[in-house]
């Protein structure tokens, strides 16, 4: 396994632990590796500080605690992928994704559909009632992801620039049971 880090949640060979400032250059390199994402997004290149960004900001008033970046790891220590989550936004017993993003040559193999039902039922036992996140309305395959994964629209939020890109963002939620 992993030799060092604790796993939180796992399925199959592909587990999940908390990334800290000592994986930024593995998470900067998985972002660059997967930057057709961020091209999407903004139409620029991934930014040289994108993974200490992601690491640290959070939604205003939110305390760091309350902020999970899950590394997204296969058999030994080859990180795949990563997963950004905010506990208790925006209110008490909500989790919000921030982001699940997988490299590109580990897309459409099941892992993130894996992984995801791995969070949802270790964030259900730390607290969550509900998942929420928001889709790009433009990233046609993350909304079919998604929707498949049983998240329906609640929102969409009028245009917003990010970078050269404008892009309506469509916010999604899933009530968790038991």
């Amino acid at each position: 396994m992993n030799g060092h880090r604790e796993i939180l949640f796992a399925s199959g060979a592909v587990y999940a632990t908390l990334l800290s400032e000592a994986d930024l250059a593995d998470l900067q390199h998985l972002l660059e590796s997967s930057s057709d994402y961020n091209d999407l997004l903004t139409g620029l290149p991934v930014d040289s500080d994108a993974a200490r960004e992601l690491l640290t900001v959070g939604p205003p008033g939110k305390p760091r605690e309350d902020k999970f970046v899950f590394g997204i790891y296969l058999g030994g220590n080859t990180l795949i992928g990563v997963l950004d989550a905010i506990r208790d936004y925006p209110s008490e017993g909500v989790w919000y994704v921030g982001l699940l993003l997988l490299e590109p040559r580990y897309r459409r193999q099941g892992q993130g559909e894996s992984i995801y039902r791995a969070f949802e039922r270790w964030a259900r036992q730390s607290g969550a009632q509900e998942i929420r996140l928001g889709v790009l309305e433009a990233n046609a395959k993350a909304l079919r992801f998604w929707q498949r994964l049983g998240f329906t629209e609640i929102e969409r939020r009028p245009p917003r620039r990010y970078g050269l890109r404008e892009h309506v963002v469509i916010e999604f939620s899933r009530k968790l049971e038991g």
